[in-house]
């Protein structure tokens, strides 16, 4: 049996480095439109927020948000080199 509290710290992980490397990041230089008005929202002191749609062991599914601010929302896909089940690559 799996401890739960484990999964879910890596399912946190995985969020906080979607958003920051992915998201925060790339939103700061981005020409796209929606991009430009996150970017606002994160130098107005706003809190992007992630919630996985789906996913398990070959990939995820996020919505990225801001709370409140429904216009300000995009959809990502984080996906890996190999199944995450698997000892070997």
């Amino acid at each position: 049996m799996t401890d739960t509290h484990i999964g879910m710290e890596d399912y946190r992980n995985k969020k906080t480095e979607l958003i920051k490397r992915v998201f925060a990041e790339k939103a700061a230089c981005s020409s796209v439109g929606i991009f430009k008005k996150i970017n606002r929202a994160c130098e107005e002191g706003g809190t992007i927020e992630a919630t996985i749609l789906s996913g398990g062991y070959t990939n995820f599914g996020y919505k990225l948000f801001f709370p409140g601010q429904p216009d300000l929302a995009v959809f990502a896909k984080l996906s890996f080199e190999y199944a995450l089940c698997s000892v070997e690559p």
